[in-house]
């Protein structure tokens, strides 16, 4: 028995992810009552939540009842399912779905399409403004740039900063150029006549609600690294210091690599 001569139907959906069907499961499990898949599932939601969102499909029921849900795993729900229903053939099974997912990701580009990264990363609705940067982060920011503020708004090159540390940091150069284009910039008046292109909306209003809890948590340690800081190269220096991986950005999550110094000159 070879990875090979077992065929599984497995296709990417909507979320970006692989995943193959309930029904597939259960036929690969020589069950003909597809109930019995959605059983063992229904049983571990709990545990399969741990590796992602569980998707579900509506289909028709056959007669007049009503429509059923049909689920999609992703790798790691599949597998663990497939453990989870003790069957005879549940180890050897698990091993080849195993294989199939990993040929699959073998074949996929390595570098995520913008498509793709765009479906990860912004919200399907504008969210409700927030507040997210707290009054001493502007403060320190503003000491740690040389800038004064003046009036009510943060200097222009505070958004700079954002633009680098936070968002691309995060989602990489692709993620901010998605974020851009989907909070474009529009040109408003001012009572005084005087007109100026603006943003309608904060950009973290575009990002889906998943990653709200990383992006709170880096703008947490952002400002406490700033509070610290003297000056702009100080502030540098602690922060590839408290990120010296490619894995603590939210793209690495998505195969968005930033290419190493040694890499680059290659």
């Amino acid at each position: 028995m070879t990875a090979e001569i077992i065929q599984f139907r497995i296709e990417r959906q909507s979320d970006g992810e692989l995943r193959i069907s309930d029904y597939e499961l259960a036929t690969h499990l020589g069950w003909s009552d597809i109930k019995l898949m959605r059983q063992v599932i229904s049983r571990n939601k709990e545990d399969l939540a741990e590796f992602g969102l569980i998707f579900t499909v509506k289909i028709k029921s056959e007669g007049r009842g009503r429509p059923e849900k049909a689920f999609w795993l992703n790798r790691a729900q599949a597998i663990h399912s497939v453990y989870r229903s003790e069957t005879p053939t549940a180890r050897r099974l698990s091993v080849q779905l195993t294989k199939a997912f990993d040929a699959l990701l073998d074949q996929q580009p390595r570098v995520l399409t913008r498509d793709l990264l765009r479906l990860n990363i912004l919200s399907p609705e504008v969210r409700i403004w927030e507040r997210r940067f707290e009054k001493p982060f502007f403060v320190h920011l503003h000491r740690v740039l040389g800038l004064t503020k003046t009036g009510r708004n943060n200097h222009p090159n505070c958004g700079h900063f954002i633009n680098k540390y936070v968002y691309e940091f995060l989602f990489g150069e692709m993620g901010i150029d998605i974020i851009r284009e989907a909070n474009p910039k529009v040109l408003r008046k001012a009572d005084d006549c005087t007109a100026e292109y603006q943003r309608a909306y904060r950009h973290h209003q575009m990002l889906k609600s998943e990653h709200m809890d990383a992006f709170n948590q880096h703008i947490r340690t952002l400002n406490t690294l700033l509070g610290v800081a003297n000056s702009v190269g100080h502030f540098d220096d602690i922060f590839n210091a408290t990120f010296p991986k490619p894995e603590t950005q939210i793209g690495f999550l998505f195969n968005e690599r930033r290419p190493t110094p040694e890499a680059a000159n290659v």
